[in-house]
């Protein structure tokens, strides 16, 4: 009899070690050091600390080989990746894992979440019986008008972006929220001369910037990739507009200003999602979030270099860099 009490303690114990200790997956569109991706793993690693968790990453790399033939290998890696692991849920940042490799498990038993999606759901086939998730919105109309409360007399705007698959879906969102009124162009390239001549451009044709995504620009002639902040710098100081962005790196490496979603609280978010699942909820039964508002944010060196003075009612409501 004493036996059989201890055999049957010993089967609880560890039945209860194999139900803590679920199998995470992070599939990460971009790499490891990338700003927006840190701020996405410090969220997901908040929510998940001290829970016991078997996590795994898996990093597409993305943004420094955005060729599709690179994009087509790395997701047949992670998606290889996932059936030889079979986690209890797979988290998917941003928009190429959410295209490339989810999209591939639609309808399948394995329980997905995204974040950092700047599309429409509904262009991936999202929600579906095993996939929910965060959006990424971008506070776009937001953003100008904090612009706009630092300087009235704007009027014409132009947004730059890389040409990325992040980018074609941001800019969709944008042309779908504003009108020609609010933004007078939006401009693609991954040529970085391009960008440079643009820039010098526009200074005589619109009002204001908006920047985006900077990240998959190469030289002209070497076909070397531009570092982001090299093209962030570049921008500011070869440029007399006010800027507006939508991420809030953008704005603490020295834009003037946005209404900015940070990848702490996509991270975050989906983190709180994956632990309801690990808990026993469907996918289905999760409706897709994203978050209410964002967070206004001036950068207060950029404004003395532009001579505009900050409100005092924005500094109030505001967060002064």
């Amino acid at each position: 009899m004493k036996n059989f009490v201890i055999s049957a303690l010993v089967m609880i114990l560890l039945a209860g070690c194999q139900q803590a200790s679920k199998k995470v997956l992070l599939v990460f569109s971009y790499h490891q050091e990338y700003e927006w991706v840190e701020e996405e793993t410090r969220g997901v690693d908040d929510i998940f600390a001290d829970r016991n968790l078997i996590v795994e990453k898996f990093y597409m790399d993305t943004k420094r080989y955005p060729d599709i033939e690179s994009i087509e290998k790395v997701s047949a890696e992670a998606i290889s990746k996932i059936k030889e692991m079979a986690p209890d849920v797979v988290l998917v940042f941003d928009d190429n894992a959410c295209k490339y490799v989810a999209q591939e498990f639609i309808g399948s038993d394995v329980p997905f979440v995204f974040c950092g999606m700047n599309a429409d759901p509904e262009d991936y086939g999202f929600p579906a019986k095993n996939i929910t998730g965060v959006e990424e919105r971008g506070f776009w109309k937001e953003s100008l008008d904090l612009l706009r409360e630092l300087d009235q007399d704007i009027s014409k705007t132009a947004i730059l972006l890389d040409d990325s698959p992040t980018a074609h879906q941001a800019a969709k969102r944008i042309k779908k929220i504003t009108s020609e009124d609010d933004i007078t162009e939006v401009y693609m390239t991954n040529n970085f001369h391009d960008w440079q001549s643009k820039v010098i451009k526009l200074q005589d044709e619109v009002d204001a910037l908006g920047l985006f995504v900077y990240f998959t620009l190469h030289d002209t002639l070497s076909g070397q990739p531009i570092h982001a902040d090299e093209v962030l710098n570049w921008t500011l100081e070869n440029s007399k507009l006010p800027e507006f962005a939508i991420l809030d790196f953008t704005v603490q490496n020295g834009a003037l200003c946005g209404v900015i979603e940070n990848g702490y609280s996509q991270g975050q978010m989906a983190a709180e999602i994956a632990i309801r699942i690990l808990n026993g909820e469907s996918a289905e039964s999760i409706p897709i979030m994203s978050p209410a508002k964002g967070i206004p944010v001036i950068n207060r060196h950029r404004a003395k270099e532009l001579g505009i003075t900050i409100p005092d009612g924005l500094k109030e409501n505001a967060e002064i860099l």
